[in-house]
């Protein structure tokens, strides 16, 4: 009877190692599924990419503001994320307030506050390179009270890019590089 017991004990102690070794070894192949849809580096602008705020002009009354930038950086930008705050630093994106682009480019334009460089003809190949050496200039109209009854204090500019990645083209942001700037009326 004793013999019996023992066996019983025994045969539950195995079936306890089993499943933890079996729990282990399942565990260990989800980890390691898993573990390739983890990028493994943080995809990044080269040093150098950089866009300079040459001018602006904001007209508080009507809430415009013109803005010229250039690319003083030694690579092409693929355009850049144009962000605005009011003096409670409320902040949005302001690509979608540009005036005088064509309905038809304004879809690409303003992707989710982007304003992709545009060369002298966009055509076909948007998007556009922002060459070094490059200049443009850009009107964004806020009167529709995005900010009502405040005006814009501030706006941060993040460029972006393309880059090669293991053979495939992805968007980067440099957010390394972005620039803020206050706002005064002009």
């Amino acid at each position: 009877m004793k013999q019996r017991k023992n066996k019983k004990a025994m045969s539950l102690m195995v079936e306890y190692v089993l499943l933890i070794v079996f729990s282990v070894v399942i565990g260990l192949i989800v980890y390691g599924v898993l573990k390739t849809y983890v990028p493994k580096d943080k995809i990044a602008c080269p040093d150098g990419t950089s866009l300079l705020i040459e001018n602006y002009n904001y007209d508080c009354g009507n809430q415009i503001l013109t803005l010229t930038m250039s690319n003083n950086g030694r690579f092409n930008v693929t355009g850049y994320f144009v962000y605005i705050s009011d003096e409670y630093h409320n902040s949005t994106n302001a690509a979608g307030n540009i005036t005088g682009v064509p309905s038809a480019y304004m879809n690409l334009l303003a992707i989710e506050g982007i304003k992709l460089g545009m060369g002298s003809d966009p055509g076909p190949s948007l998007p556009s390179t922002f060459k070094p050496g490059d200049s443009e200039s850009e009107t964004y109209d806020f009167s529709d009270g995005i900010f009502s009854p405040n005006r814009v204090y501030s706006m941060t500019i993040v460029p972006m890019r393309w880059q090669s990645e293991k053979g495939k083209m992805k968007v980067v942001s440099c957010s390394d590089q972005k620039i803020t700037k206050d706002i005064e009326c002009s």
